[in-house]
């Protein structure tokens, strides 16, 4: 079966840091799940994102995307609030998948767990709380190590 290839493009991300994979074989649609890491068809007309955002890319490159987890990953750090400087950066990632969102905090357990506050840090306006920062992968991980002590917290 042949299949034609897209990355879905939104926001800040390029077709080398998507936020989805997308393949279609004559009307036949299919994700990449990245809760997963598995293809699964279209069952929810609803995800298929608008085809603005799905830019066509070679089976090469759709290959080279599915190869590389972290790609798909976005990440952000929280410095600590200026009334309690001895706690600790907080980093945080996200998994956009078209499944669901997949929003965790590398937490106090050294350990990724689920968080929903993500939207809430992001959110502009005037209030009392610190915003997320924007990071890459590397600068998450260095944090983490120098923070937590752990190598290889944001291998995915």
């Amino acid at each position: 079966m042949t299949h034609e290839y897209f990355v879905k493009i939104w926001h800040d991300a390029t077709p080398r840091r998507p936020t989805a994979l997308w393949r279609r074989s004559g009307d036949h649609w299919e994700y990449l799940s990245l809760a997963d890491w598995a293809w699964h068809p279209l069952d929810d007309e609803e995800i298929l994102p608008h085809p603005q955002t799905m830019q066509p890319v070679s089976a090469d490159e759709a290959a080279a995307l599915q190869a590389d987890r972290q790609r798909f990953a976005r990440y952000w750090l929280l410095p600590p609030d200026p009334e309690f400087p001895d706690r600790p950066t907080l980093v945080y990632r996200q998994l956009a998948s078209p499944d669901r969102i997949i929003e965790e905090v590398f937490g106090r357990d050294n350990r990724w767990t689920p968080t929903k506050s993500i939207a809430e840090l992001q959110a502009a306006g005037p209030h009392e709380r610190l915003d997320l920062v924007p990071s890459d992968q590397e600068t998450a991980e260095r944090v983490i190590q120098r923070e937590r002590g752990i190598t290889g917290a944001t291998e995915l």
